[in-house]
């Protein structure tokens, strides 16, 4: 019998232009990337500058995976539009 194996596939932009993971990967929580988006990506230091906050700040929030990142290379990069929806998230609003 011939088995398909979907998660040797190399990951490749499909016909929308987004990322997305093989089949068969441990990515429950990973969503595609649009690289069609000319969405700014910032660097660890323009992060920090941008969210007000320490270098390490933005180390250990990525670290922790509480705001979502891009790998490129062995470089981290951060979306603006992801660092606004981390913003968005992270309000809270008054009692009264």
């Amino acid at each position: 019998m011939e088995r398909r194996n979907e998660s040797h596939r190399a990951s490749a932009p499909n016909r929308r232009g987004r990322l997305s993971l093989p089949v068969g990967t441990d990515a429950g929580s990973v969503q595609s990337f649009d690289i069609d988006n000319t969405d700014e990506l910032l660097t660890v230091a323009e992060t920090a500058k941008f969210l007000k906050i320490s270098v390490t700040g933005v180390r250990r929030l990525q670290q922790r995976r509480l705001m979502p990142f891009i790998k490129v290379g062995g470089s981290l990069r951060f979306a603006r539009s992801d660092l606004r929806a981390y913003i968005v998230k992270r309000r809270v609003e008054a009692i009264g």
